[in-house]
């Protein structure tokens, strides 16, 4: 008999679940027809399980180039019309332009580009401001931040830890990190420690404390 030859002991679960439905429904019913469809049913549902499981959903998930403004129609006309002006600046600069300039314009330019919805546009200039300046932890942060807009959260996280590890008293680069964090699928147990730590490299900011 199947019970006899499969148990919890002698095979996988998914073998002993096969066999005990198998019993149940086949000598119970004798209908063949009933078991090949339950059993190809639920073969399509752990298929669908698997392929949509959270990890796989994060993986999968498109990144985002660009997307329609939420700006209103004369909000939109003011950054349009502040970015072409601050591009036209920046197509001015020559070598006696500070790197502080640089990355103050730089910045802006890609604030009114993320605004716009011009998300891949804004990731560029944010790269062009960290290959300048790559210890300046405000625009890896703005950079994490983008990623995650984008729908690249993965990334997101590797770049805020990469903010943190510069300046670890910044309590808003913690509270990024875990709300990250607990997208990317963290159990309770692993965001309490990310916490605690938090709270540790922070010197108990209340901001922390109260979060």
């Amino acid at each position: 008999m199947v019970e006899y030859l499969y148990t919890e002991k002698t095979a996988p679960k998914g073998v002993v679940f096969f066999y005990f439905f198998y019993y149940n429904v086949y000598m119970q019913n004798k209908n063949l027809t009933i078991v090949v469809s339950v059993i190809i049913l639920l073969l399509g549902v752990m298929f669908l399980f698997k392929k949509f499981s959270f990890n796989n959903y994060i993986e999968d998930q498109k990144i985002v180039e660009k997307t329609e403004s939420n700006l209103s129609l004369e909000n939109k006309a003011f950054v349009e019309k502040r970015l072409t002006e601050n591009q036209a600046k920046i197509s001015k600069w020559d070598e006696k332009t500070s790197i502080v300039d640089k990355i103050s314009l730089y910045f802006v330019v890609s604030v009114d580009q993320r605004a716009l919805g011009e998300y891949g546009e804004a990731k560029k200039t944010l790269e062009t401001t960290m290959s300048i300046d790559p210890k300046n932890s405000n625009i890896i942060a703005t950079y994490s931040s983008l990623l995650s807009v984008m729908g690249d959260k993965k990334s997101a996280l590797e770049y805020i830890n990469k903010a943190i590890s510069l300046y670890p008293l910044e309590y808003n680069y913690w509270r990024w990190k875990i709300d990250l964090e607990k997208d990317l699928g963290k159990n309770k147990n692993e965001l309490e420690n990310i916490y605690k730590d938090a709270l540790m490299q922070t010197k108990n900011d209340l901001n922390i404390v109260t979060f």
